[in-house]
């Protein structure tokens, strides 16, 4: 299933992310049959009238050069939005290549503040902070912070009435975010390795699994804002150039952060690294060269401008 998004595959949260993850072909599947997740049944044969007895073929789609072809549309989602990782961390933009802006990205993030325990002075993060929200806003907020931990994308789709069914290049963008944002995250988790806020103060008591991975920058925030961002450029109107949906899709992206703080996974500038993180990966996804050639070839801009189509 491609690292599962709802509990299918090897995502981050429990063997990854929360119960088996978060990344990947969970969210409604990856290609097609509105979503193609092989959730809706075997397709059995009659022994006695085998349809292989049948002597009907069909030719398979070809090219330009007319060699056959798999059918683009027929390609799983998730899976396809995997090959585009190679095109993103060999790429140049602006002179620069990946390494060189990891370490952009690095810097413009800076290392995590200190954390201040309860009855303690400084400046820094506030254990204190973590302990006034999990008592003020956790109760409200466990609905959302229970459907957002492995779900977030399907969260998005509701605000914008899609399905991977109705907008499929939409639902194909917002999988090459995911992939994407996936990596860098976990690059950067890797350096920077910060401990959970649990590891200070166990009593902060999350209602799930405290991820397997540590927590600078937080890894929902960094997908919401990249997906939210990804998302404007998509439903953008061409007369216009804007989106309808701009406010709203920033503020589903901040509720999703905010909820992960609430939760006790994560520090305030865990959120704020990641919406650098996010920042910064979109404009690298921006800067990138276009795709050359025909599909099954495809860049960002191309795959965007696929999507951004079945919304004018």
């Amino acid at each position: 299933m491609g690292g599962g998004w709802s509990g299918l595959g090897g995502g981050w949260q429990g063997g990854g992310w929360q119960g088996g993850g978060w990344q990947g072909g969970g969210w409604q599947g990856g290609g097609w049959q509105t979503g193609g997740s092989g959730r809706n049944g075997l397709y059995a044969m009659r022994s006695d009238r085998p349809l292989v007895a049948e002597d009907v073929s069909v030719p398979p789609p070809a090219d330009g050069n007319q060699n056959p072809t798999f059918p683009v549309a027929a390609w799983d989602n998730d899976l396809f939005s995997l090959t585009f990782l190679h095109d993103f961390f060999t790429s140049a933009v602006q002179g620069k290549t990946w390494t060189m802006w990891e370490q952009d990205i690095i810097a413009a993030m800076g290392p995590f503040p200190d954390v201040v325990l309860p009855g303690a002075a400084g400046s820094g993060d506030k254990i204190d902070d973590l302990r006034i929200l999990a008592v003020t806003e956790r109760p409200e907020a466990m609905g959302e912070i229970l459907n957002q931990a492995v779900d977030q994308q399907l969260c998005f789709m509701q605000l914008l009435t899609m399905t991977a069914g109705s907008h499929p290049k939409t639902f194909f963008a917002m999988k090459l975010a995911a992939r994407v944002g996936e990596v860098v995250m976990m690059r950067l988790k890797r350096h920077f390795n910060r401990p959970r806020p649990t590891q200070y103060y166990p009593s902060l008591y999350p209602p799930l699994a405290v991820p397997g991975h540590s927590a600078y920058p937080a890894g929902h925030a960094v997908i919401a804002r990249l997906t939210a961002k990804v998302l404007i450029e998509v439903t953008a109107a061409t007369a216009t150039g804007q989106s309808p949906y701009k406010n709203s899709l920033f503020k589903l992206a901040e509720g999703i952060s905010r909820n992960r703080v609430i939760a006790g996974f994560h520090f305030w500038s865990d959120i704020t690294s990641g919406v650098v993180a996010a920042d910064m990966t979109y404009d690298f996804l921006r800067g990138m060269p276009e795709a050359a050639g025909a599909p099954p070839n495809f860049s960002y801009a191309s795959a965007v401008s696929a999507a951004n189509y079945e919304w004018n």
